[in-house]
């Protein structure tokens, strides 16, 4: 997941100004976090998810779901096959939209809503150093990595089935 800068007028969440994300957390009304849409694959084998490890620019890394933001005038569904290509070059099945989760960036004053969808993949993920992804575990949700997003292990702790 490339943290892509938006091209288009990002939605501002401010006093006064309910979005749909500050529905889903009120603190980010009050935090005026600009609103970013994106999208994230949760795709399963044996009651365990594929995570992701991502570098940030500053060297730190963590793991998460793979996918990212939206582009301008992209889809949720075009935006995750355009992700998955680029994170972890192989070809996938998107399914239906299962849950969603917001993450509010440490780095600048980001809130992106995802959007989770079931997805099965048609080859084995190679992940993409130039991506920013350097690793890829399976796990399950009981044995996650320390320095998983916090929504992203709610959401893996939600809907992984338990074997």
């Amino acid at each position: 997941m490339r943290d892509h800068a938006p091209t288009r007028s990002p939605e501002r969440v401010e006093s006064g100004h309910v979005s749909a994300a500050a529905r889903v957390d009120p603190e980010l009304a009050a935090a005026n976090y600009e609103l970013r849409r994106g999208a994230k694959a949760l795709v399963t084998s044996r009651g365990r998810a594929l995570l992701i490890k991502e570098r940030r620019s500053d060297g730190s890394s963590f793991w998460s779901l793979p996918g990212g933001g939206v582009e301008c005038e992209e889809s949720l569904r075009e935006c995750l096959r355009r992700e998955i290509t680029e994170e972890l070059r192989c070809q996938t099945t998107i399914g239906p939209a299962i849950d969603s989760c917001v993450y509010c960036h440490t780095n600048r004053p980001v809130a992106t809503f995802y959007t989770v969808f079931e997805m099965t993949l048609e080859a084995k993920p190679k992940p993409n150093p130039t991506e920013g992804v350097v690793d890829h575990t399976w796990r399950r949700p009981t044995d996650l990595p320390r320095t998983t997003l916090t929504p992203i292990a709610n959401v893996v702790s939600n809907t992984v089935p338990r074997e």
